[in-house]
Order: C-alpha cells, then sequence, then structure tokens
C-alpha cells in the first residue's frame, strides 16, 4: 500500500483523469471532446467533429467484454470518488496506482494531442471491434486532430511546450512521482525511464508517494 499526499488541484486533475478513462472503456468517445473543449478554450473545435463522436457511439454496439469493461469502468469510477472524500491524502494498492498512473498518462496524451491514443484502448478492451471499424473511428480522430491543432498524423506538442496547458505537465508529474515509487519497490532494471526522479517542469509543487510502512509515526 502507499500514502499519497495531494492539495486541491492535485485532487482535480487526478480525479478528471480518472473520469476520462473510466468513460473511453464505456465507450463514452466524446467525453474526448470535452477535455479539448476545457483545456483549448481558444481552439475551435469543429461542430461535425463534435457530431462525429456523438454518432460512432450509438452505431458500434458493445456486447462481448461489456460485463468486464463495466466492472472495469466501475472500479476507476470508486476510485475517483474516494479521492474526492479524502482531505489532503489517500490510500492506494498498488494495482490502483497503476490504474491511476494509466489514466494519467492518457488524459495527457489526449491534451498533447495524442488522440490516436484513443483506439489503442479501444483495441486493448473491445476486442469485438473489427479492423474496419477502427479505422473509422481512427479516421474521425485524426481528422480531430488535424481540424484542432492542426497536426499531420501521429503528430502532437512535446509536454514541455508552452501551448500545452500547464495542468498536463502537473498531471504529467503526478504520474513520474507514482511511477519512481513503483519502480523503488519493484524488481527492475537500475535504468529506465522511472528510475529517475521526477523533472519538475511546472513551477508547482509534487505530490508526495510513500509506501504505507514509510509514513512518520
Amino acid at each position: 500500500m502507499f500514502i499519497i499526499q495531494f492539495d486541491n488541484l492535485h485532487e482535480q486533475l487526478m480525479i478528471d483523469a480518472l473520469n476520462l478513462y473510466a468513460q473511453i472503456h464505456l465507450f463514452n468517445l466524446f467525453s474526448i471532446v470535452k477535455v479539448l473543449k476545457k483545456e483549448y478554450p481558444n481552439k475551435k473545435i469543429d461542430v461535425q467533429n463534435m457530431e462525429f463522436f456523438e454518432k460512432v457511439q450509438s452505431f458500434f454496439v458493445i456486447n462481448k467484454n461489456k460485463d468486464a469493461l463495466k466492472e472495469f469502468s466501475d472500479h476507476l469510477l470508486v476510485l475517483k470518488k474516494n479521492i474526492n472524500k479524502s482531505t489532503d491524502q489517500i490510500i492506494l494498492q498498488k494495482n490502483d496506482i497503476g490504474k491511476l498512473i494509466r489514466a494519467l498518462d492518457f488524459y495527457t496524451r489526449i491534451t498533447i494531442g495524442q488522440l490516436w491514443e484513443t483506439t489503442n484502448i479501444l483495441r486493448m478492451f473491445f476486442d469485438h471491434i473489427i479492423n474496419f471499424q477502427l479505422k473509422f473511428i481512427e479516421e474521425g480522430i485524426f481528422k480531430i486532430a488535424a481540424d484542432t491543432f492542426e497536426f499531420p498524423r501521429y503528430s502532437s506538442y512535446g509536454i514541455y511546450s508552452q501551448e500545452v496547458p500547464n495542468n498536463s505537465r502537473i498531471m504529467y508529474e503526478i504520474q513520474q512521482v507514482l511511477r519512481h515509487e513503483l519502480w523503488k519497490i519493484g524488481d527492475k532494471p537500475s535504468y529506465t525511464v522511472d528510475s529517475s526522479p521526477v523533472f519538475h517542469m511546472s513551477n508547482y509543487h509534487l505530490i508526495k508517494c510513500l509506501p504505507y510502512n514509510q509514513i512518520p509515526v
């Protein structure tokens, strides 16, 4: 178990990340548009692109894996609720921290323009979706990225770009803190991305994460 200490902003960002990750696992693709509108209020989100996600949700029927997906997304939403109940800290199991890291990573990638990460999740969890359906969704996602960010395919901002909202950098730092703490207790190679201390770039203080048995009495 780990104890994570955070403030109100950290709390809200973790909740936002978990909510988006849960919504994608419920096939609520329109949630991506909501995130883009929130994080980039000055960018124009084409109405037709917004309608695309609404249509695609009603076009595909989720049947296979439905119960497992619902259970997974419900678990994420419970985790979100528990964080929301906390005052300034929460105790999490290692597996829950892993889910939180994946949620933070996904949200961060969406906000820097890597919208194609959505189809990677769909491939993983919706194994009944066949290639032409994924291609259809992927084409719509690329169009939204092109219209919103003017990016060519598989291009995005870097996390250090001044164009990226500072909240995205704070999210990135939260996941880096968590990943580093998991690395320290794991049986992993000495030199990995997670082995390095967090590169602090947001000018906002970091969260604290400690194994439960290391908490000062």
